[in-house]
């Protein structure tokens, strides 16, 4: 059976966790927030990231993790229109 690692977090619209992980978050521009772990996967991850928020907000708002590599990644929260600042939670898992 095959081992993997698996980091998951809970970020608010500011960038900041709301539960303790091996990872750490930055807001660096409206709606984009680099997500970078403390201890790299040892390949690329598989990353899948919701919307975290009033109920409202799944229906309006929308998650996308880019630029994903071993280290971290980054995520770009939106409204049809622009980026937006929103919180998000995330799992990124690969095996060992």
């Amino acid at each position: 059976m095959t081992e993997y690692k698996m980091v998951a977090g809970l970020v608010d619209e500011n960038g900041a966790p709301l539960q303790q992980g091996d990872f750490k978050v930055s807001r660096y521009d409206v709606g984009t927030y680099q997500v970078q772990f403390n201890t790299p996967f040892s390949r690329l991850p598989a990353v899948t990231c919701t919307i975290y928020g009033h109920p409202w907000a799944g229906f309006q708002m929308s998650v996308h993790a880019v630029e994903i590599r071993p280290e971290g990644f980054v995520v770009i929260t939106s409204d049809p229109n622009r980026p937006q600042d929103f919180g998000f939670s995330f799992v990124a898992a690969a095996p060992v």
